[in-house]
């Protein structure tokens, strides 16, 4: 007769499960505690409770229940590291997707690659075009903050749309609406453009780029 498993043996099991979590595939990444907790809480009461029911039933069941519950084990422990495989790699390729969606027309440009935008407002300030420097620079401002997920670029949408919905931002929504501010007082001829005014623009691009840096680096 085939013996059955022993109560040592849910005990190793217990003891591959806390291993398997704290290995390395696990050590980098920062999912929920919370969900993590009740997932090996989970699986220590399915193997304690499993452990103390096959000692009262046949060897076949028992073996088949340890081969199910392995199965099982494998299964989630797959699953989650596809998951966090994903979330990963999902950080890397987002900003290229976001760029690679841009379609249409912000401020008269067509071109909607943050970076030609943002080298062709440090070129119009160069060449003493205030007007083009500003207008370039806070468009490369509402492309970075597209890239970094705290905006989603749409054609129709106005300089106050992308201002609310900075509103979870405070920092950056303060400075986006000086940006605006200053881009609408020029734009609608209130005021001449000028290279101080520029340079604050692009200043305030630079700006906003470490701002997000820092936030996802929180």
């Amino acid at each position: 007769m085939t013996p059955s498993p022993s109560p040592g043996d849910a005990e190793a099991v217990r003891r591959a499960v806390d291993a398997v979590l704290a290995s390395p595939e696990f050590s980098g990444v920062d999912p929920d505690p919370s969900l993590l907790a009740r997932l090996v809480e989970w699986l220590r009461s399915l193997f304690d409770g499993a452990g103390r029911w096959l000692e009262h039933v046949p060897s076949w069941v028992a073996w088949t229940m340890s081969a199910w519950m392995a199965l099982t084990l494998l299964a989630v422990f797959g699953h989650t590291l596809f998951t966090l495989f994903r979330l990963g790699s999902r950080g890397a390729t987002g900003a290229a997707a976001r760029r690679r969606q841009r379609r249409g027309e912000l401020l008269g440009i067509t071109d909607l690659d943050e970076e030609t935008v943002l080298a062709e407002a440090r070129a119009s300030l160069g060449r003493g075009e205030f007007d083009r420097a500003v207008r370039y620079a806070y468009a490369a401002g509402i492309l970075l903050l597209d890239r970094v997920g705290l905006v989603e670029f749409e054609t129709g949408k106005t300089n106050r749309d992308y201002g609310r919905e900075l509103r979870g931002a405070p920092v950056t929504s303060e400075r986006f609406s000086g940006m605006t501010d200053a881009f609408e007082t020029i734009a609608y001829g209130s005021s001449p453009a000028t290279a101080a005014i520029s340079e604050r623009m692009l200043a305030d691009v630079a700006a906003l780029e470490k701002e997000a840096s820092v936030g996802r680096a929180a």
